[in-house]
């Protein structure tokens, strides 16, 4: 079967077996009387079992320096059909240069493309491929695949936070978020979870290094259980020159 006729059969597989989601904005009655261990477990569910994901979203980081502030910002978009389609994409515009990293798999087919290296590299996982994308990526290669595919996305994911404690529940964007924070590979952080979907939708953190300090905010853009189109989930670098 070839990658476009296997994706549009996924598509119209998707179609028929998606189920209804609760409406945009509306908490789960029962949720301001969750723990945040409990938020949590609701978020690697609602991860876990999903037919479909998709995203979009943005790492913002802001340099504070001697000699001022600077911004640096890194769009991402991730698509995921269960059991192994899959696409994530980041772009890094830093200094006035923009890079593109892609990293797609259909079966047991692997690839990575980035334009500092631009040959198509084929891989063993998808795990090597997301690997090598997670530090560049500002973390966004590693946070929602170790949540969607925990088996094959090795490392720890948030999940595996510690000393995690509810916050006040805070509006995002359309929605309703509690807001966990915790501790993640002895770094704080501070979760935005939709308590309509239990979805990702923002991760605040700081560092604090000799010479300078950053703000880290990323922001998501989630939907699950919705059909995804076969170009969505395409491996389209350039063509080569």
């Amino acid at each position: 079967m070839t990658t476009t006729t296997r994706a549009t059969a996924i598509f119209v597989l998707a179609l028929g077996v998606l189920a209804p989601l609760r409406a945009a904005g509306t908490a789960d009655p029962s949720s301001a009387s969750l723990s945040a261990p409990d938020v949590i477990a609701r978020v690697v569910a609602a991860y876990r079992t999903c037919a479909t994901y998709r995203d979009t979203g943005v790492v913002r980081t802001v340099f504070f320096e001697e000699t001022g502030q600077r911004t640096q910002e890194r769009p991402f978009k991730t698509a995921f059909v269960r059991p192994d389609s899959f696409r994530f994409e980041f772009t890094d515009t830093f200094y006035g240069k923009t890079t593109r990293y892609i990293v797609w798999q259909q079966g047991a087919d692997v690839r990575k493309w980035w334009d500092v290296e631009p040959d198509i590299r084929s891989l063993q996982s998808l795990d090597m491929g997301l690997a090598g994308a997670t530090g560049v990526s500002g973390g966004s290669a590693h946070v929602v695949p170790s949540l969607l595919l925990p088996e094959a996305v090795s490392g720890p994911s948030l999940k595996d936070m510690t000393d995690v404690k509810r916050l006040e529940d805070a509006p995002c964007g359309s929605a309703v978020c509690a807001r966990l924070e915790g501790l993640w590979k002895s770094e704080k952080r501070t979760l935005w979870i939709d308590l309509s979907s239990f979805l990702l939708r923002r991760i605040d953190s700081a560092h604090v290094f000799p010479t300078f300090r950053t703000e880290k905010v990323t922001f998501y853009e989630p939907t699950v259980n919705e059909a995804i189109p076969p170009d969505v989930l395409a491996f389209d670098p350039p063509p080569t020159q």
